[in-house]
């Protein structure tokens, strides 16, 4: 297994992982203020982050060439909504409100080491781009100098 593919491994991991630690959140945060769990908001919300975490899966399985640039802005999302889950607990000293802003943390890191996953698929993109196009110069000059 090479070091992209690894990293794509990594990448779906870490997004299962940030999804359901954002839907918790935001499933304890609309709680706290007076939401019912069947809302229409809240299953939209939920939608949204998990047709997102469905949309990066694919896109870093298909090596696309953005899929970086989604990696890291999808990544961002999650951070943003784990951040409004630390922020934003009302009750901060009781057992739940402690829970939920240490899960909140979790996600911020592993939101954090998700987007250096991010920069570290860029970086592998950009040395497979030099080194396909390394050897073609390299190969084109081969036919030169074979030619003399």
């Amino acid at each position: 297994m090479n070091s992209r593919q690894k990293n794509v491994t990594k990448i779906v991991a870490i997004t299962i992982v940030s999804m359901l630690i954002a839907i918790g959140v935001e499933f304890y945060m609309f709680n706290q203020y007076g939401y019912s769990l069947s809302s229409a908001a809240i299953w939209g919300r939920v939608s949204l982050i998990i047709f997102l975490a469905i949309v990066l899966i694919l896109l870093a399985a298909w090596d696309a060439h953005f899929s970086n640039y989604a990696t890291i802005l999808i990544m961002l999302y999650y951070l943003i909504i784990d951040l409004g889950g630390v922020m934003q607990v009302r009750h901060r000293t009781s057992i739940g409100g402690i829970i939920m802003q240490m899960l909140s943390l979790a996600g911020v890191l592993v939101c954090l080491y998700g987007i250096g996953l991010g920069i570290r698929q860029r970086t592998l993109h950009n040395r497979a781009v030099y080194e396909q196009t390394h050897q073609t110069v390299n190969k084109s000059k081969a036919k030169k100098d074979a030619k003399k």
